[in-house]
């Protein structure tokens, strides 16, 4: 029944109408639910439920828990009707509707009050106020619920209940009758289709078969009768055995009666002639056939020829005999166990060999009478018990020490015997004594082995082709040099697959030509590419060919050696000579730059690697960048990069900075292939299929990158040793080339500092003597002017002469300037400051078609320096660059930034100076001028060099000296007709602030005491002791040292000295030191034509009073003497 639902057999509309007239006629409420709780009817359900109860959650929760509590309970009652009354005070009645013992459905009543229990009204308006029902309508809805009896209810319950289970009865009844009738037409096709599928088996049986019914007479035969038989046994249909061929079929009737008879199958062999002469012989099974009552209804007889099974059988026995003949003298072991796994026969091989007879062993199990006593006869019997099971002949191989106390090995074959029930009926056990075999095996294995480890130690491997088929077989070995594994397609193609694509066409004609159509052996070497690395690979291939009778190659067979390592070794060879070749060359071949020369170096590097492009990168380990050095000359023609850098920051490289970081090698000979390091290159960059790069090392650091790219083939370890050992000799060459071109450099940065110092020398000496002259003309004219009444017509000569004397000063300070022995007024000062102040002079100074830029850097360490020198260095740098450009529009840049030298970028700077390491101020100023050629360089700070036709050529070498003086570096680059850059480093100083300045002095000012003038020269003397005398001081003189010493000795009211630094005898220097020694407290002030700083440099910590640099005015002279 678990089939069926309640709807499948029921008409559900005709039990709602069923039950509507019901309603209609009681008032009384009823639902069916199936077991999944769907309501397959509903009538008269009351508004107090659908309304209210239902549609409020609290309520309706308390409806559901009512189903629930009905639906557990349904079965707990012997009549299984429950009656209960719901938490919203209505009452419900439930009935299973069980049919043939299962319940499919429930039958409901309900919604309606019993006549002796009215409802409770207080009960049903407390429940309006706490739900929030309408009170009024809920209470009209509460008194339509209809009322009945115990016993109305009871009586129409029942009686719907039961009308509902007629019904279904009815309904199932009908259902099942369906159901029987659509199985037995589903029966009668099956047996329709059986029958002719009987039918299709009879005819098509290799058995004659014929029908007969009780009367033994035949009712059917199939068409292998009228195939197979004579006539006369053919025309059988309604006639018994006998009546159709008479007493010869007697015996066969017989039988065919006793089978209709007793229902038990027989058998009957029957002899028929043929027409060829002779008998054949049928085998015949009767087999009787019911009816379904189990009377039989006739019987079937099945004929099968087995005149053929008949000579098979007398074959077999002669074969019989025959292996027993050959048993009888066979050296092998012959054993027949029976099903029992008993003996039937041992041949006398085993007797002779065992030493046991034949009759201790016939009949017996092995574990009754073993043959060997170590044999494991379980082992042994399990096998042949698994033969006898499976039908399926097994070989097992057994060393075991034989009776003659040797070891011998066995090859013991356990072999299936059918029986003519087509079971196994025996199994025949032979054991061939195999240790001459085995031995042989052995050594042969071991020859193998040698032979095989021969091959993979000479990477040889072996092959057959069959060209009638065009597929090869390969050895271990040949499968190792291919990279191939068992599944590879081993066809001619295959092959053509493996080998190189250069020399893929070549190898096609090859064989095709040479070995196949010419029928020559196969000899060649050619290259691969293996199938699971992509390795490019050297092999020499040989072959000999087998020729069929018409002429035709059939196969081929040979042999494959890898080559790889002789090919390389020659390749080496040859690009050793080659890189030799190239090296001897490079070396000899007249550059004129490093750069050409690595042009040249690069041509010969993509040649070497028979490479398409290549680069060449120097690389700066402290600042981690690479700068473009050459890029071939087919990549500059390739590459369509709109910018092209010269210079990479390391960390933002790829793949080709590999060899930076890993300090090795890169190779990537596949660059389609994701790589974890590539970074891809931009657009418009050359192609790349292969590439690699090495790092040039040099002194343990790395000094350049070297790539080449696009190769036919893969690169490998050759051409990184090759690239290697050739860059590795090139750099040599580089270095001694710079060392060469450093050395050449540094002879002529020493000549010319040797020439700058001799005319230093000789400027400073001129402008020293030149001072002392001036000190007479300028004092002199000083007091002359004090003197003469300021009206006096001389009084305009006297200024002329003092004029030219303040020019002929300062054309003294630029030769000491030059020299480096100028007046220095050493102050803290921001360069920043300095050039923002000169802006309106220096644009005075320009032409107006010119535009001055600034391009300060802030903030910028401060400078320790003589700010008028600093300006005269500018203004002198920014009128030439004016006059570089001249009356065309052009720009005058200036640029000021803080740089941190080290010792190889101040030596680039300024070679022959050899400043100190640190940070200094550079100031550059850059013009868009007319430039200058290499010539003018070398020689535009040499005094009195011009290129002006008025200029005396002192302006730029003060600039150099001015600048050296202050510790500091300038140099200079330019190209004719792209302006010109000059570059000063200054050494910067820790102060951070500017000094006071000094309170300037009273012109009235004049002092008292004794003074001792000391000077060589006469004029100084006098004029000097002139302007002493005016400030009101006694002067004496001295003419050299050692008359000052004699002086101070016999005069001891003298509290000052002037001392000149440079006299005859003894210069200023000995006479101080020598004051010193008497420990003379006399004040000393040193007077020179050198400067303050270069004086002050010899008295440091001797407690000079102080300095006074020649030419002096008397103003100069006052401050000095009022300072100590």
């Amino acid at each position: 029944m678990t089939e069926y639902v309640f709807n499948q057999f029921v008409d559900i509309e005709k039990v709602r109408q069923l039950l509507l007239s019901h309603h209609a006629l009681t008032g009384m409420s009823y639902t069916i639910l199936d077991t999944d709780e769907n309501i397959l009817v509903a009538v008269g359900w009351q508004d107090i439920c659908v309304q209210f109860h239902r549609m409020n959650p609290v309520s309706c929760a308390s409806c559901r828990e009512s189903d629930a509590y009905i639906k557990s309970h349904l079965h707990d009652l012997e009549k299984n009707v429950i009656e209960y009354r719901c938490k919203n005070g209505m009452i419900d009645v439930a009935m299973p509707i069980i049919i043939e013992g299962e319940h499919l459905a429930t039958f409901f009543t309900g919604q309606f009050f019993y006549e002796d229990e009215r409802p409770d009204a207080e009960f049903f308006k407390s429940q309006a106020e706490a739900l929030g029902f309408d009170l009024e309508a809920y209470l009209n809805a509460l008194e339509r619920v209809p009322v009945f009896s115990r016993e109305t209810v009871r009586s129409n319950m029942l009686f719907m209940y039961e009308m509902v289970k007629v019904l279904a009865r009815i309904g199932l009844a009908n259902l099942k009758l369906e159901r029987e009738i659509e199985e037995r037409k589903r029966t009668e096709k099956m047996l329709i289709a059986r029958e002719q599928e009987y039918r299709t088996l009879a005819e098509n049986s290799p058995d004659n078969i014929v029908r007969y019914d009780r009367q033994c007479r035949a009712i059917y035969f199939n068409s292998v009768m009228i195939r197979k038989l004579p006539p006369e046994h053919t025309n059988i249909l309604g006639k018994t055995p006998v009546e159709r061929a008479g007493d010869v079929m007697r015996g066969y009737e017989n039988v065919l009666r006793q089978v209709l008879e007793t229902g038990v199958p027989d058998e009957f062999e029957l002899f028929l002639a043929v027409p060829s002469g002779g008998l054949s012989t049928h085998h015949i099974r009767f087999v009787a056939e019911r009816d379904q009552l189990g009377d039989i209804t006739g019987v079937l007889a099945f004929g099968r020829d087995i005149t053929e099974r008949r000579h098979m059988e007398e074959e077999l026995h002669a074969r019989e005999q025959a292996f027993r003949s050959l048993a009888e003298n066979s050296r092998d072991f012959i054993f027949r166990y029976d099903r029992n796994c008993r003996r039937t026969y041992v041949n006398p091989a085993v007797e002779r060999f065992f030493g046991k007879t034949a009759e201790t062993l016939l009949g017996k199990t092995p574990d009754e009478v073993m043959v060997l006593d170590f044999m494991n006869n379980s082992e042994h019997v399990r096998h042949i018990r698994d033969v006898l099971a499976s039908g399926r002949a097994m070989e097992i191989e057994l060393s075991l020490g034989a009776p003659d106390g040797l070891m011998h090995h066995f090859l013991c074959s356990y072999a299936p015997e059918w029986g003519q029930d087509g079971n196994v009926a025996s199994v025949l056990a032979t054991a061939r004594d195999i240790t001459e075999r085995k031995q042989s095996e052995a050594l042969l294995i071991e020859s193998e082995f040698f032979f095989k480890e021969s091959q993979r130690s000479a990477s040889i491997g072996s092959y057959k082709v069959d060209f009638t088929t065009g597929y090869w077989e390969s050895s271990e070995v040949l499968d190792i040099i291919f990279g191939i594994d068992k599944e590879y397609n081993r066809s001619v193609q295959g092959w053509l697959d493996i080998v190189h694509s250069a020399d893929r066409e070549m190898m096609g004609q090859y064989l095709r030509e040479e070995v196949i159509s010419k029928r020559n052996p196969f000899s060649k070497e050619y290259r691969i590419t293996r199938k699971n690395d992509y390795e490019t690979r050297w092999v020499h291939g040989l072959g000999q060919v087998k020729i069929d009778g018409n002429g035709n190659v059939v196969s081929m067979f040979g042999t494959i050696q890898d080559i790889t390592e002789r090919k390389r070794g020659e390749l080496e060879q040859q690009l050793n000579e080659r890189r030799m070749s190239s090296l001897y060359e490079i070396s000899q071949y007249p550059f004129l730059n490093e750069s050409e020369f690595l042009d040249h170096t690069l041509h010969e590097l993509i040649r070497l690697t028979e490479s398409k492009i290549g680069y060449i990168y120097f690389y700066n380990e402290k600042q981690r960048q690479f700068i473009l050095n050459t890029w071939s000359k087919d990549v500059m023609k390739e590459c369509m990069v709109l910018e092209q850098k010269t210079i990479y920051d390391l960390d933002n490289t790829g793949i080709w900075g590999e060899a930076v970081r890993q300090k090795k090698p890169i190779i990537v000979n596949n660059f389609e292939v994701r790589h974890p390091l590539k970074k891809g290159y931009p657009e418009g960059h050359v192609i790349l299929e292969r590439f690699l790069t090495i790092p040039v090392i040099a002194n343990d650091a790395i000094v350049a990158v070297v790539g080449v790219a696009n190769k036919e083939s893969g690169y490998s370890n050759v051409d990184v040793m090759q690239l290697t050992l050739f860059m590795d000799s090139v750099w040599k060459i580089v270095d001694r080339k710079r060392m060469e071109e450093a050395h050449q450099k540094l002879e002529k940065q020493l000549q010319h500092t040797q020439k700058l110092e001799s005319l230093g020398i000789l400027a400073g000496g001129i402008a020293h003597d030149f001072n002392n002259i001036l000190v007479a003309i300028i004092g002199n004219a000083d007091l002359a002017l004090m003197k003469i009444n300021p009206e006096s017509p001389a009084t305009n000569n006297l200024r002329k002469i003092e004029q030219a004397a303040s020019r002929a000063a300062d054309l003294a300070k630029q030769m000491l300037a030059y020299s480096g022995k100028g007046k220095f007024v050493i102050e803290h000062t921001d360069m920043n400051r300095v050039l923002e102040e000169m802006v309106y002079m220096l644009e005075v100074s320009m032409s107006k078609k010119i535009a001055l830029r600034l391009n300060l850097s802030r903030p910028l360490p401060y400078i320790e320096a003589d700010i008028t020198q600093i300006h005269q260095v500018i203004m002198n740098l920014i009128i030439n660059a004016s006059e570089a450009i001249g009356d065309d529009s052009g720009v005058i840049t200036i640029i000021t930034s803080s740089v941190d030298c080290d010792k190889d970028y101040l030596s680039g700077i300024a070679p022959s100076e050899q400043l100190p390491e640190g940070t200094y101020v550079a100031l550059e100023i850059v013009d868009t001028g007319c430039g200058m050629d290499q010539d003018t360089m070398a020689k535009i700070f040499d005094p009195f060099f011009t290129t002006k036709f008025t200029g005396r050529g002192l302006g730029m070498a003060a600039v150099h000296g001015i600048i050296k003086g202050h510790k500091g570096a300038i140099n200079v680059y330019s190209e004719p007709g792209k302006g010109s850059i000059f570059k000063i480093l200054l050494p910067a100083s820790v102060a951070t602030a500017f000094p006071q300045p000094v309170k300037a002095l009273d012109a009235e000012w004049h002092g008292s005491g004794v003074i001792l003038l000391v000077d060589d020269e006469e004029g100084v003397r006098n004029v000097g002791r002139d302007m002493l005398v005016a400030l009101g001081f006694e002067v004496v003189t001295a003419n050299d040292g050692l008359d000052a010493l004699e002086i101070l000795k016999h005069n001891q009211s003298i509290k000052v000295i002037i001392l000149d630094l440079t006299m005859p005898r003894m210069d200023g220097e000995q006479v101080f030191n020598e004051l010193r020694r008497m420990n003379s407290g006399v004040s000393v002030i040193m007077s020179s034509g050198y400067n303050e700083q270069e004086v002050a440099q010899k008295f440091v910590g001797k407690r000079l009073a102080g300095f006074i640099q020649k030419p002096y005015r008397m103003s100069v002279l006052r401050e000095v003497l009022a300072g100590i």
